[in-house]
């Protein structure tokens, strides 16, 4: 964790973003695929401001345990590579008030790119970064050789309305997948 202590000593508290929270049953979820994988090391792809399933994430592993969010930390993807970028200083703020800034390692890059830079494998990935059919499938083949035998992939938005081509991707790459309320998830 030593290269990224330093980060979070240096900012400054905002005020505590809630934004993106997620409901019951998607937490429980998450938190029992995070028992069944026995988390140590977990990448989330699409965090944004870090209160929805990073903070299950965070609850889920153990004091020496590692959360990679990997997100670009904007809205426009144009404009990721800006140190300024409020949202990215709203995530970090959002972890140091929250206590989950010890497990945290920010990936701020694309999550093609995050899949080519980081030598990790996981427990747990989960994916809820674009929802558009190619952008799943992509996620999907680019994060399934980060997860440890035995590990788990999974992903959000399953079956529903407002992300209609979640479902028809995680179909066609994922034929074995298993569905909890809007949760999909396989065992690799």
């Amino acid at each position: 964790m030593s290269g990224t202590a330093n980060l979070f000593e240096s900012i400054a508290e905002l005020p505590l973003l809630p934004h993106s929270r997620i409901d019951r049953a998607v937490g429980e979820t998450l938190a029992k695929l995070c028992a069944l994988a026995n988390v140590r090391t977990i990448i989330e792809v699409g965090t944004y401001l870090g209160m929805g399933s990073t903070q299950v994430f965070c609850r889920a592993l153990p004091p020496e345990g590692r959360l990679y969010c990997v997100d670009t930390f904007c809205v426009d993807m144009v404009r990721y590579q800006r140190p300024h970028d409020p949202h990215y200083h709203a995530f970090l703020s959002n972890m140091k008030q929250t206590g989950a800034a010890a497990k945290i390692v920010p990936v701020r890059m694309t999550s093609l790119e995050a899949s080519r830079a980081l030598a990790v494998t996981a427990d747990l990935v989960f994916i809820d970064g674009d929802h558009g059919k190619a952008a799943v499938l992509a996620d999907i083949a680019a994060w399934r050789p980060h997860v440890r035998p035995g590990g788990i992939l999974c992903g959000d938005d399953y079956n529903v309305a407002t992300c209609p081509e979640v479902t028809p991707a995680v179909q066609h790459a994922l034929p074995e997948h298993q569905v909890e309320g809007r949760v999909w998830w396989v065992t690799v």
